[in-house]
């Protein structure tokens, strides 16, 4: 009776699964809000057609060596630790659009938002399959497009209604949320 009873303690608690993995998908909403920013914030800028294209497609050229950070950062800073490399791609890219409007500065904040994104999509989902249950392995592996989306809807229903540095701003807390969650998330 006693030997089956420490089995059962032994044994990872579903909910503390699904709670670090909406902590680390917290991180998709960032990854969301980083895609969907040029919807509402390129009309309120003053540019080209050929300057609203760069600032939208800079994220892309960005996220190429994101997977690369990841690969190389897993086994020499940890998962953990490439986690938060990536949340300060976050951090830095929303920090420097909301302290500035020239199109230079941007297209820096665009490429490193999208350093984020890339490493976002390939890091995140070897983290939760590494900490995820093997019963709920599926299930918890495919929750992080939807966070992407509501970082998406979140840009695309508060981006019209208020300023450029709010919007960014409005980015900024979206990163800094996950920076608390993720605090408590294990290695």
């Amino acid at each position: 009776m006693d030997g089956r009873k420490a089995v059962e303690e032994d044994k990872p608690s579903h909910l503390r699964a699904y709670l670090i993995v909406l902590a680390v998908n917290v991180l998709q909403i960032s990854t969301g809000a980083v895609m969907g920013w040029t919807s509402p914030s390129l009309p309120k800028l003053n540019l080209t057609t050929h300057e609203q294209s760069l600032v939208g497609s800079l994220y892309s050229l960005g996220a190429a060596p994101g997977p690369f950070i990841v690969t190389f950062g897993l086994n020499t800073i940890g998962r953990k630790g490439v986690i938060y490399v990536l949340w300060a791609c976050f951090m830095s890219s929303w920090i420097i659009m909301a302290s500035s409007q020239n199109l230079y500065v941007i297209y820096i904040a665009r490429l490193m938002g999208g350093i984020g994104v890339g490493g976002t999509c390939s890091g995140v989902p070897v983290y939760i399959a590494e900490v995820a249950l093997p019963e709920i392995r599926g299930r918890l592996g495919s929750t992080g497009l939807l966070f992407l989306g509501i970082g998406s809807l979140v840009m695309y229903g508060v981006g019209p209604q208020v300023s450029y540095t709010i919007l960014a701003l409005c980015g900024l807390a979206m990163a800094a949320i996950f920076g608390v969650f993720f605090y408590f998330v294990p290695e």
